[in-house]
């Protein structure tokens, strides 16, 4: 029931600049995915990522991250920083047999946005999960609450206290746009 009511919640709030903007990430992530190597697509799932930072007068550094299962492209890690106005692209890989789940968390002075995805080995539908507020709050990360929140959700979510928005494609080649803004 929480995961109907998010994503009603997610659809209603999502207004159609932020989804366009977060469309254009899609197609970002979509240029890495068309750039990497042949051979690693045959063997594993592959997530690539597009994070837009347009929060008000900070970088954002990264605070943390969390692999379940899979692991970043050496390649294509996570950024250390996002300039205003600027994006972090990343890749991520996971075995067939057990799929790809992470989470990363990036944070200014005051305020800190996470995004977490999910994309499964079976064939259970891919989810992605945002949440935002007090940079405090992320200063130890109950990362086995964040995962029962991930699987509760779907493939867009959004949250409103300092606003973040993401969307997760289809199949095992998936592309993940992210925005993340001041509230």
């Amino acid at each position: 029931m929480a995961s109907a009511q998010q994503l009603a919640s997610s659809a209603s709030i999502l207004q159609n600049e932020d989804k366009a903007v977060v469309e254009q990430m899609m197609k970002e992530a979509e240029k890495i995915l068309l750039t990497e190597s042949p051979n690693i697509e045959k063997m594993q799932l592959q997530i690539a990522g597009c994070i837009l930072n347009v929060t008000k007068g900070s970088r954002l550094h990264i605070h943390n991250k969390h692999d379940w299962c899979g692991e970043v492209s050496f390649r294509a890690e996570f950024p250390t920083e996002i300039p205003i106005g600027g994006t972090a692209k990343f890749v991520h890989y996971g075995a067939p047999s057990k799929g790809s789940k992470a989470a990363v968390v990036y944070a200014s002075v005051n305020c800190a946005w996470l995004l977490a995805w999910s994309v499964p080995s079976n064939d259970q539908p891919n989810k992605v999960y945002v949440e935002d507020g007090p940079k405090e709050n992320y200063r130890v990360i109950d990362w086995n609450e964040i995962e029962r929140k991930l699987e509760a959700s779907s493939f867009t979510s959004v949250s409103t206290r300092c606003k973040s928005i993401a969307e997760l494609s289809h199949g095992k080649k998936v592309k993940l746009g992210a925005m993340f803004l001041s509230g």
